[in-house]
Parts: C-alpha cells; sequence; structure tokens
C-alpha cells in the first residue's frame, strides 16, 4: 500500500516534471488527481470545516510565506544561481490564465496534495514507523519525487515547506491522551473501591484473590466498553 503509492507518486511527478509536452498546471493537475484516487482505495478522507483549522491554515500560510521569503534572500549565499531556479519556477506558469492556474491550484491541487500526502501518505509511514520518524519519511519522499524538475530551489522549498506544516495538521488529527483516559478512571475507581468483586457479585477481602486490574475489568465492564470505544475512536 504504502510502496504502491510513493511508486505511482515518483511515476506522477516524473511525468510532470520530466516531459517537456503538455501544460505543467494540467499535468500537476492530473497527477494529483490520480495519486488521491489510489488514496481513496485504502481510505477514505474526513474532511470537517472548522473555525480554528482555517485559523490555523491562514497562520500556517503567513509564517511559511516568510520563510519563504527569507529563504529567497538567503538562497544565493547558499545555491549558486538560486534566483534563476527560483524565476524558473514561475515561468512554469508562462502561456497559462492566472485566473485559471488559481482555479486548479484552489480546488484540485492544493487540496489534493493535502489529502494524499498528508492524509494519507504521512499518516500511514507515521503509524507504520513512528510519529517523527514517519513525518521524516513523508518529507524525505515529498522533497525525492521534486527531484525530476532539475531545481534544487524547488525540491528544497518542497521539502521544507512540507517539514514545516507537517506538524501542526497530524497532532489536530488525535487529540494527546484521548485512548488512555478509561485507564484513569479504572484506577480512580480501584483507588475509590481497593477491594475487587467476585463473580458471585460479592466483595472480596484482603484474603480473596489477586486485587489487580483484570478482577476489576470483570467488575467494571461498562469502563471495559468505554475503553474499547474510546480506543477505537482514536485511530
Amino acid at each position: 500500500m504504502i510502496a504502491g503509492a510513493i511508486l505511482l507518486a515518483l511515476i506522477g511527478w516524473a511525468f510532470t516534471f520530466g516531459l517537456a509536452w503538455g501544460n505543467f498546471w494540467v499535468k500537476i493537475g492530473i497527477t494529483v488527481v490520480a495519486v488521491c484516487a489510489y488514496s481513496f482505495i485504502w481510505q477514505k478522507p474526513r474532511l470537517r470545516m472548522r473555525v480554528s483549522s482555517v485559523v490555523l491554515g491562514l497562520v500556517s500560510a503567513v509564517l511559511l510565506y516568510g520563510v519563504f521569503y527569507a529563504g529567497n534572500a538567503l538562497a544565493p549565499y547558499v545555491v549558486p544561481g538560486a534566483h534563476g531556479q527560483v524565476g524558473g519556477i514561475y515561468g512554469m506558469g508562462e502561456g497559462s490564465s492566472r485566473l485559471w492556474i488559481f482555479l486548479l491550484l484552489f480546488f484540485v491541487t492544493g487540496p489534493g496534495e493535502e489529502i494524499f500526502w498528508r492524509g494519507f501518505l504521512q499518516g500511514r509511514l507515521e503509524k507504520k514507523l513512528g510519529l517523527i520518524p514517519g513525518a521524516a519519511a513523508a518529507t524525505l519522499v515529498y522533497g525525492g519525487v521534486h527531484v525530476f524538475s532539475g531545481n534544487v530551489m524547488l525540491i528544497l522549498a518542497g521539502a521544507g515547506g512540507r517539514r514545516l506544516l507537517g506538524r501542526p495538521v497530524r497532532l489536530e488529527a488525535r487529540p494527546a491522551g484521548a485512548d488512555r483516559l478509561p485507564l484513569v478512571l479504572e484506577r480512580l475507581h480501584l483507588r475509590r473501591h481497593p477491594n475487587p468483586v467476585g463473580k458471585d457479585g460479592s466483595v472480596m477481602g484482603k484474603q480473596g484473590s489477586d486485587p489487580g486490574i483484570p478482577a476489576a475489568h470483570s467488575a467494571l465492564p461498562g469502563f471495559r466498553a468505554c475503553r474499547l470505544r474510546a480506543g477505537a475512536a482514536g485511530r
């Protein structure tokens, strides 16, 4: 599943940047639709419009603009011919209407890349490798597919922007400690009622069986069900 997604992304971005034929914005749109369609086979996106998400997006956009502005000023000292490469990025829009580019980015390319790269691939990699290694792997893959552009500035911008904004979006998906709350409630219950309940419903004293959490689970089916529901909701 993950290998197929990465392979398809490599093919799509090679098609977009490696072939001189066709309009760049149409090709990137086709590529994004293709990788999104692949991700939909394995995972249906759950999109919710929230004020906090809109605010986070606007703040992230301003922050990212500032980072790119500073990077554009400093890049010539690090990458030879950096300004020429930045000009080459903007040159990809030659011959296309700005309105057309805006609509394509706003409705297809922008949302589609977020659904595939962050919502699907990064999420799967984090689940498989762990939070930080998964995010780092997603960053490397995203920067790697831009190698076909032959533009160092675009590769750095892609990898840097993906790393900068990857964490806020992924952290918002799952509240920290959501699956631990029922366990805390169980232990609080044990502290208030240290003597577990036996199978016959009688309270067992110190001479009874081990008063540990397994006994509490049999005595507290409601808490056990709550724990299962919270665990399922957190995934």
